[in-house]
């Protein structure tokens, strides 16, 4: 087990990235900050964020835009030869760097981003408030402080739907991560690509199967034969994001000890 993942180890790799990269991380965190910041003024300023699926609009487009391509470019250091070879030679196991990519991308940065998310866009809305009162005094400017609460109001109580929802995110962010691990230039781009062409495959050919040339009963009948009780669909569909979860995590763990060999 030692021989795998030893806590002192990992710390020690940790520590070495953080010095190696502490600017790039200092410059995004604060870039991030000031876009996130700039963005919610200028959007809120000019569409009013007053309800809960307005700022759930924007809150998932900025999650999206913000974690993607920090997810999908994990492990820098393969993205050229040198420091490719560098970070190989280090002495930590590919399952401790694997590890410390999973925490930091899909754990810790997320996490920030939960946490930062509400101070940011709210403390945005009040400088995008207090310009609309000072250019425009005789008129009020309305919005709604963005919550999780307010977030969550859009589910209606129906549980099954954030879990979807989490169940999707998790889904995303291991794919792309082992994009990143598989591919050495523009990860996230690629793997987009091959993913929605994969996509558009398996939804053309049975579409052409069951609706086209009416095979079986055609599609909505397979559908039912899949899901025959209304309850069933978040169960499957749990176990189909968990498995790909998996399955795409595993695959950027190979693809890790491929490239070490």
């Amino acid at each position: 087990m030692n021989q795998y993942f030893n806590i002192k180890r990992f710390l020690n790799y940790a520590r070495y990235n953080f010095l190696i990269n502490r600017k790039l991380y200092l410059l995004g965190f604060a870039g991030v900050i000031v876009g996130l910041f700039l963005v919610t003024l200028l959007f809120g300023y000019q569409h009013n964020l007053t309800n809960k699926t307005n700022w759930g609009t924007f809150f998932s487009a900025s999650m999206a835009i913000i974690l993607l391509p920090i997810i999908g470019h994990a492990f820098p250091a393969l993205r050229k030869k040198e420091t490719s070879i560098t970070n190989y030679m280090l002495p930590a196991s590919i399952f401790e760097k694997f590890s410390f990519e999973f925490v930091m991308k899909i754990i810790i940065i997320p996490a920030l981003f939960l946490l930062l998310f509400p101070v940011i866009s709210n403390s945005a809305m009040r400088m995008a408030e207090f310009i609309h009162t000072s250019a425009n005094p005789d008129r009020a400017f309305e919005y709604a402080d963005f919550t999780y609460k307010l977030l969550f109001e859009n589910f209606n109580n129906n549980t099954d739907v954030p879990k979807v929802l989490i169940g999707i995110i998790l889904m995303t962010a291991s794919i792309a991560l082992s994009g990143a691990a598989a591919i050495a230039k523009y990860p996230l781009v690629k793997t987009t690509i091959f993913i929605g062409l994969i996509f558009l495959i398996v939804l053309g050919y049975f579409y052409t199967m069951f609706e086209f040339f009416k095979l079986d009963s055609g599609f909505e009948y397979t559908y039912n034969q899949l899901f025959p009780k209304e309850e069933h669909e978040p169960t499957l569909l749990h176990i189909a994001f968990t498995i790909t979860t998996l399955s795409s995590l595993s695959y950027a763990y190979l693809k890790l000890k491929e490239r070490e060999v």
